[in-house]
């Protein structure tokens, strides 16, 4: 297996994990009985100046989860983007691939 091609798979998979997350958080509702409806109601109920505009807790928290799917679409991008890169520059992309990798394990 190729180089190219095993950062065109990561780009599908990459894609296809935002996708799933996007689809999914967007689309999810308290499902798992009254005190995760209070919980996410809570959440909702409060708001606070951040960034100048008042947020509440469940803004900041449907604000991360819309980032992650986010990053997923950037790192699909940015695959599908090096698997086009010259041989010369295979140690580039190995070290953008390993930085890629560190960071995933660690989140």
């Amino acid at each position: 297996m190729t180089a190219s091609l095993l950062l065109r798979i990561l780009a599908v998979v990459a894609l296809l994990q935002f996708i799933g997350h996007a689809a999914m958080f967007v689309r999810a509702r308290p499902a798992h009985g009254p005190e995760e409806v209070a919980i996410v109601g809570a959440m909702r109920s409060r708001a606070f100046k951040f960034a100048v505009a008042p947020r509440s807790y469940w803004d900041m928290y449907f604000g991360y989860g819309l980032e992650a799917a986010f990053i997923c679409l950037v790192e699909a991008l940015l695959f599908w983007l090096l698997a086009a890169a010259s041989p010369a520059d295979i140690a580039l992309v190995r070290s953008i691939a390993a930085l890629f990798a560190v960071a995933n394990v660690a989140h």
